[in-house]
């Protein structure tokens, strides 16, 4: 085993869970900082079952100020937490830290490092392409898993840290993370805001009637064909900038170890697996909240700045904005300070190497 380490997670959600619980079980020391939802007691004890069946006793932070003592950060937030819940936790960050971020959305990283005045050195930021695996809440502190990824994309900054950092990542959750050539290369990588915009748009009228539904097992030709569209837009943007791309079909048959001739047939292998999940029961669930504003519309004004014709990326946010009346081009703060607008192909691709 390698030496131990020290992690503090920031999000006791599901994936917050599973990456807890990982690095607990390789014998590193692990603690947990939930930062919307209160919990009591100095040690606290996780459990995950389906494909990860495990429990483990980690240390409860109790706020903002105790994560400059831990020397790796792992944040296992939603997009849209990360303004207000960074905010909170920046103050007490510092350069002889690893940063890492689960699934990270809208280049983050860089409004990370370039909004917070660093009193010294700026810690190590590490941003993942897509999270450890997928789950979904049982219950507090308890997370049904349904796969834990074998393979990620890893970038960094500074990117000449990369391998250092790589090699970090391995050593707290195993041997599954790829170096990625830039920073849109993990950006593109990650395929979870154009799925669910192909199982929500079919799917919406029961989200806003809170009916229970499967996911997978309602993920139907129909909707298949919408994510299909806006993948071929993203597989272009990538092809773009140079960038080589998994589709989202070789990333199910990655991920779920599953096989079909194509993402409805995907899906329902998924859902025979029984490594499906329910639906959303709410247009506030991430799917949505998340998912358009800090993935779907980024991706289409990467798009924009890149040449790329996204009309079926475009239809999915204005048919989602019009439904549910929600401004979502504007929803996203990151965004709006990364100022991408007069951005070119060539500039960002100098810019997020």
């Amino acid at each position: 085993m390698t030496d131990s380490l020290d992690l503090a997670v920031i999000g006791t959600g599901p994936i917050g869970i599973l990456s807890a619980t990982l690095a607990a079980s390789a014998g590193h020391r692990v603690g947990v900082w939930s930062p919307r939802t209160a919990v009591e007691g100095k040690r606290l004890t996780l459990r995950c079952s389906g494909r990860l069946e495990s429990s483990v006793e980690v240390e409860n932070i109790s706020g903002p100020e105790s994560l400059a003592a831990w020397s790796h950060i792992l944040v296992a937030l939603p997009a849209t937490a990360y303004a207000d819940v960074l905010g909170m936790a920046a103050p007490f960050l510092h350069g002889k830290q690893t940063v890492i971020l689960s699934g990270a959305l809208s280049l983050v990283q860089f409004w990370l490092r370039d909004s917070v005045d660093w009193k010294g050195a700026a810690p190590d930021l590490v941003a993942w392409g897509t999270t450890l695996g997928t789950a979904n809440r049982v219950a507090p502190l308890h997370a049904r898993i349904a796969t834990v990824r074998p393979r990620l994309g890893v970038s960094a900054l500074p990117s000449t840290r990369i391998e250092v950092l790589t090699g970090r990542c391995a050593a707290l959750f195993g041997d599954r993370f790829e170096s990625s050539p830039a920073h849109l290369a993990t950006l593109l990588a990650n395929i979870n805001p154009i799925a669910h915009a192909g199982q929500v748009i079919p799917n919406l009228t029961r989200i806003e009637n809170g009916e229970p539904w499967r996911l997978f097992a309602n993920f139907s030709r129909a909707g298949a064909r919408i994510a299909e569209a806006i993948d071929a837009e993203r597989l272009e943007i990538g092809r773009r900038l140079g960038i080589s791309l998994r589709s989202l079909d070789d990333h199910y048959r990655l991920s779920y170890a599953v096989e079909g001739r194509d993402l409805a047939a995907l899906a329902q292998a998924i859902e025979a697996a029984g490594l499906g999940a329910p639906g959303p029961e709410s247009t506030r669930h991430r799917y949505i909240e998340e998912d358009v504003p800090y993935g779907l519309v980024v991706l289409q004004r990467i798009g924009a700045r890149v040449g790329a014709a996204t009309p079926n990326l475009d239809m999915a946010i204005a048919l989602l904005s019009c439904g549910l009346d929600k401004p979502y081009a504007r929803m996203n703060p990151i965004l709006a300070g990364l100022r991408l607008e007069t951005e070119t192909a060539e500039s960002l691709a100098r810019r997020f190497a």
